[in-house]
């Protein structure tokens, strides 16, 4: 609708209140109101739900009906597309054509206008617009109310808004979150948000997807093949501006190393104890270097019997902590003359002595 049919048409309808109409009969103003909330609201949307809630408070008050009005004029106050443009420094007399299809009820132009509103510091109208558009599901919206609410440290008010529009596929939203959920090391959630991100080939979250699965986190195992995939799929984007190239090619020298370590001759300790050690380091696979080195120790390996020791002290994720089994580790590795161990059996000894004690 171009902007002089818009006015003819605003001429025609009703309208919400007019300027000194001190004559209007309350039936005739109620009718201007609910008429407004129907156009203005989606009808199963908060807004609307709040808006009807609020008539029907004023009308079944005990006020005279000359008070009505005035609480109908203060709640339901008349808008008209000249407002915006004299808040924008914009020309009153001649709106613009996507500010008189905001106020007719388009949510994209809504959006436009509530941000619009916000750089020209009119923060209560902005917030307000981006509000309505929000209300009709416009995820760009949802969002910007998130990333406000935010800003103003308001989490409890901002995760919704963020969740919404997430999952209607915003990037900056899921992008967001995931950051957010990483930062509270809920790695699972993390990566659920970094993953809508993705499906609009966002390249920072496939990054920290990638990074996520090269370092490895609580509940998610490090696997270097699916690093190296995200990785390759950040690496691709135009637009990359992140670290992924670098962490590609280590990844991928992480991965030629391991296959090298892997197909060597496991025959011989040395080998097996550098693949123990490579898994440790770089994978953070204890379970897989306990294995080696039980392999080994089987064989009187002094070194084996003492990295059993370590492991079995310390406790790491997949081996669990014990203090009997590192003390009969380290004794081993003692009695067949590991230099180190006899220091750790000491230590060892007199805490296990003072945990019974």
């Amino acid at each position: 609708m171009n902007a002089s049919l818009f006015f003819l048409t605003l001429a025609l309808a009703p309208q919400l209140f007019v300027e000194d109409d001190l004559e209007t009969p309350l039936p005739d103003i109620v009718n201007r109101v609910e008429y407004r909330i129907m156009e203005r609201y989606p009808e199963e949307s908060d807004a609307h739900e709040l808006a009807t809630l609020k008539l029907k408070l004023i009308l079944e008050s005990s006020t005279s009906d000359a008070e009505k009005i005035n609480d109908l004029k203060r709640e339901f106050p008349a808008e008209h597309p000249a407002e915006a443009e004299k808040l924008l420094d914009g020309d009153p007399a001649n709106p613009a054509e996507w500010i008189v299809e905001a106020y007719e009820g388009d949510s994209e132009q809504q959006y436009k206008l509530g941000i619009a509103l916000l750089e020209a510091a009119q923060e209560e109208k902005g917030l307000e617009w981006l509000q309505r558009a929000a209300d009709a599901q416009n995820a760009d919206a949802l969002c910007e109310l998130g990333l406000c609410y935010a800003a103003k440290c308001n989490v409890v008010r901002a995760i919704p808004y963020l969740k919404a529009a997430a999952d209607l596929g915003n990037t900056a939203a899921a992008q967001t979150l995931g950051f957010a959920y990483q930062e509270q090391e809920n790695f699972k959630e993390a990566m659920r948000y970094f993953k809508i991100a993705s499906t609009n080939k966002d390249e920072i979250a496939e990054c920290a997807i990638g990074e996520i699965y090269w370092q490895g986190r609580p509940g998610i195992p490090v696997n270097l093949k699916k690093a190296e995939i995200w990785f390759k799929k950040a690496t691709s984007r135009e637009t990359a501006e992140t670290p992924a190239e670098d962490y590609l090619e280590r990844v991928q020298a992480l991965i030629k190393k391991e296959n090298q370590l892997e197909k060597s001759d496991l025959s011989v300790p040395e080998n097996l104890k550098k693949l123990a050690a490579f898994y440790i380091k770089e994978k953070s696979d204890f379970q897989a270097a306990e294995k080696i080195y039980l392999e080994l120790a089987a064989q009187s390996d002094n070194f084996a019997h003492y990295e059993l020791g370590q492991l079995y002290w310390d406790g790491r994720p997949g081996v669990a902590k014990s203090l009997e089994k590192a003390l009969e580790h380290f004794k081993q590795a003692d009695a067949l003359g590991n230099p180190n161990a006899k220091y750790n059996v000491r230590n060892l000894e007199k805490l296990i002595f003072y945990h019974k004690k």
